[in-house]
């Protein structure tokens, strides 16, 4: 494995979907999965991998209403910058809803999940997001996106973290 692929413990990752399945009851909304829970639990994964590489306190407050598109935040040079990572079984492009993009966070990182293994495939700011085309891929909801062989490397992130010391330098 790459140091953009880690391996989350499957119990912690079930039980805290499965939490923020629950508070949703109220606001929820449409489900693509036969299992309730699945949607959550693959995207807590993606933010427990991010917690666990960039050494950032992921946010693990449960919110009857979501948690505004924020599963991070970190200051630099005085402002709070907030990050969203999105997971996908199969991830192609990195989409934000037509209706939320003017609620998305700074920036947006895609990830990929294959049984509880995270693999980040990149990111792009928020900025860039809102100059993508929007397109329906079938589900009836309009996203703007960008596909991920067009966005910014994690090693870029990676770097800029380090460099500015929003996470220490742990490489050998």
């Amino acid at each position: 494995m790459n140091k953009f692929e880690i391996l989350i413990d499957k119990e912690e990752a079930i039980t805290l979907g499965k939490q923020r399945q629950k508070v949703h009851i109220i606001n929820s909304s449409r489900r693509f999965f036969e299992d309730k829970n699945e949607e959550d639990i693959i995207g807590i994964t993606g933010e427990l991998a991010f917690e666990k590489l960039f050494k950032l306190p992921m946010d693990r407050s449960l919110y009857e209403n979501g948690d505004d598109h924020v599963d991070f935040t970190y200051n630099h040079k005085g402002r709070d910058v907030t990050i969203d990572v999105k997971t996908a079984r199969k991830a192609f492009n990195i989409l934000i809803k037509e209706w939320e993009i003017d609620k998305a966070a700074d920036i947006i990182v895609l990830c990929q999940f294959d049984n509880f293994k995270i693999t980040f495939l990149g990111w792009e700011s928020l900025k860039v997001m809102k100059t993508m085309p929007v397109k329906d891929f079938g589900y009836g909801i309009r996203n703007y996106y960008r596909n991920i062989k067009a966005c910014r490397t994690m090693d870029e992130m990676y770097q800029f973290f380090i460099r500015n010391k929003i996470i220490p330098n742990t490489d050998p």
